[in-house]
């Protein structure tokens, strides 16, 4: 089964980004290198964040929906369960120092 999250809201999440248009000075944006550097780096930080907010944006809402289904699925066992006892925990109990120590070694000599 498939899942495709649906687009990302546009006020959802936000990045501190490094580079502003006030990080050129005005001498700077006379000149039209500088002005077609600073709209080309300002672009492709902007995809660059769009493309992060995207895949972030994605994680959370496939857990939103893995924590869901899960939730769902379990959720019958969970109410079946409130009215008895396990017979056996659930967890396997690790081993004691002590038990470990028992263990007999065996020397094999050749």
């Amino acid at each position: 089964m498939k899942h495709d999250p649906p687009p990302r809201p546009e006020n959802w999440g936000d990045l501190d980004l490094p580079l502003n248009a006030s990080s050129w000075s005005e001498e700077d944006l006379r000149d039209p290198k500088k002005l077609y550097e600073m709209t080309v780096l300002l672009k492709a930080q902007r995809e660059m964040a769009d493309k992060i907010l995207d895949d972030q944006w994605e994680t959370k809402w496939r857990q939103e929906k893995l924590n869901e289904m899960l939730e769902e699925k379990v959720r019958p066992y969970i109410q079946n369960s409130d009215n008895s006892v396990l017979s056996q925990p659930i967890l396997i109990q690790s081993q004691n120092k002590d038990q470990k120590s028992e263990r007999r070694r065996r020397w094999w000599f050749f």
